[in-house]
């Protein structure tokens, strides 16, 4: 199905950046992917593998945001520990 793959990348490519729109775009993919995966039988073969460069970047994007998630937790652990030196100053005072 070379034409669907063309769709799907074509698609992907102008929408990839835009957050909400690429996940609504995926959902729609995989949702057909059921459908296309029961019709060709052995012959199936997933987007993700036809055209790699959306694996790709979607393993970027994943890399991206356990960074962003490792950050945010470190800067709410140091959060609290200022926290706990301000309430440590508090009492003494």
């Amino acid at each position: 199905m070379p034409i669907r793959y063309g769709v799907i990348k074509r698609y992907f490519d102008k929408h990839k950046y835009q957050k909400s729109k690429r996940e609504a775009l995926l959902a729609t993919i995989d949702e057909s992917e059921e459908f296309v995966k029961g019709l060709l039988g052995d012959e199936y073969v997933c987007y993700t593998v036809a055209i790699p460069e959306i694996g790709e970047f979607m393993q970027g994007i994943k890399a991206k945001e356990l960074v962003k998630a490792e950050e945010a937790s470190a800067r709410e652990g140091q959060m609290t520990t200022i926290e706990l030196l301000d309430a440590k100053l508090l009492k003494q005072q």
